[in-house]
């Protein structure tokens, strides 16, 4: 019995403790954070604010930005933390952002540990947070990271709009991906769907380019139609001023020649 005990202990011991100190969790404060979880500031993604209205357009980038600083990502990238440089030092805060609802008073649909492992449970990074500095947004409620209007922190997207011959491509920066919103310019991706700012995916293909060709056909079909409908219009008119004008002239005649007659 006792040994069978023992047995029992080590089993538990293997299971649950040998798991616990061989975790991998990462936290803010993390040194060697993994690429996956971190957008590094390096000199090959890193761009001022200012430069970024010259930059040629890239549909599959976007950027966040710190005052004038600027990380630019792939458009599937994510991660939770994210790096700036500040008074000549490197800044990191936590980038995974949360909702908070003022009715309620409460964080809502959020999660302050994010499951890192493929395959182990227990390896995790802590996305909690103890001041508005850590975060990128500059607010921390409850140990949340939670959306904030900050001036200082903003998204860039670049945006395409138009139809037809008429599509044109700018820069726009506004609230981030999953931010709330209430209309479509809040937005850095001119996009506000049910409440959120969402993705705007558009990237030029030959699907595209057809699509382009097929509304530009379109367009001048409808254009020639309103010039003919315009053109039938206008000499309609213009018969029928003509043909009001004879009548009129005719019976002015007639009115003269019955008053001679008299």
């Amino acid at each position: 019995m006792y040994t069978k005990n023992i047995i029992v202990y080590i089993f538990m011991y293997i299971t649950l403790y040998f798991p616990y100190i061989n975790s991998y969790n990462i936290s803010i404060t993390s040194e060697n954070i993994p690429p996956a979880y971190i957008f590094e500031n390096k000199e090959d993604n890193y761009i001022l604010k200012t430069k970024l209205e010259n930059k040629s357009v890239d549909y599959e980038k976007h950027y966040y930005c710190k005052n004038d600083n600027c990380i630019e990502i792939e458009l599937n990238d994510n991660a939770y933390f994210i790096e700036f440089p500040e008074n000549n030092k490197i800044k990191r805060y936590i980038l995974h952002s949360c909702i908070y609802d003022d009715k309620l008073n409460k964080v809502i649909n959020c999660d302050r540990y994010k499951k890192i492992g493929r395959y182990d449970d227990s390896d995790y990074a802590d996305l909690s947070c103890t001041n508005n500095s850590e975060c990128f947004y500059n607010k921390c409620i409850d140990n949340y990271c939670v959306f904030n209007e900050d001036p200082s922190s903003t998204h860039c997207d670049y945006v395409h709009k138009g139809f037809a011959i008429f599509q044109y491509t700018f820069l726009h920066c506004g609230k981030t991906y999953h931010d709330i919103c209430k209309y479509n310019n809040e937005c850095s991706s001119y996009k506000c769907y049910d409440n959120k700012c969402s993705y705007n995916y558009y990237s030029p293909s030959e699907s595209t380019s057809l699509k382009k060709k097929i509304e530009t056909f379109f367009f001048f079909i409808i254009i020639i139609a309103l010039i003919f409908i315009c053109s039938c219009v206008y000499v309609f008119r213009i018969e029928h001023k003509d043909k009001l004008k004879r009548k009129k002239q005719q019976f002015n005649k007639l009115e003269n020649n019955t008053s001679n007659e008299l």
